[in-house]
């Protein structure tokens, strides 16, 4: 209920930005902050969440048996890494879910704030046709657009070529 809430909510601002052609970057900052919590907060949330809480036990810490690209669970295996990292230092899958929610919203909000003009308008898009998927169900996939959003796109636009390609080749 809370989405249909912020959906509508949404809707009003960009019709109101829309329409006195103003941009609101204090409004757009708390809205977005809002939805960031909402993200990082959330537990058990979407469809995946299970399968994801349950690659994450299946994962070995790195002083564990961990072996780079050699584990039977579901995922690539940077992200085994990532997992196996996080486990080594203690840390649940709750606090791995929510790094990975405040690091995708952190670059959505870089690729918001350098290409957007009208930013209440760009989050009810992001919000109505990428958010519910991406960061609250899909997060590998999440972070993966927001990594090439919020970083690649610049590097790209900038004909900083290396430096994509290095990242990309990381990132990958």
């Amino acid at each position: 209920m809370i989405l249909v809430i912020i959906f509508v909510l949404l809707f009003f601002c960009a019709l109101v930005e829309v329409s006195t052609q103003k941009r609101y970057k204090t409004l757009f900052i708390l809205l977005y902050l809002f939805v960031t919590l909402i993200t990082v907060f959330r537990y058990g949330v979407g469809a995946d969440y299970p399968g994801y809480y349950i690659a994450f036990n299946e994962v070995p810490a790195l002083d564990d048996g961990f072996i780079f690209g050699r584990v039977d669970a579901h995922g690539e295996p940077g992200y085994h890494l990532l997992v196996a990292i996080f486990k080594y230092f203690g840390y649940t899958f709750r606090e791995l879910a929510m790094l990975i929610s405040i690091v995708t919203m952190y670059l959505f909000y870089l690729y918001f704030k350098k290409f957007c003009n009208y930013s209440l308008i760009s989050l009810f898009i992001f919000f109505a046709i990428y958010y519910v998927v991406y960061p609250f169900n899909v997060i590998r996939q999440g972070l993966t657009i927001a990594f090439f959003v919020g970083v690649l796109l610049p590097l790209l636009l900038d004909k900083r070529y290396k430096l994509f390609y290095l990242l990309t080749i990381l990132g990958a």
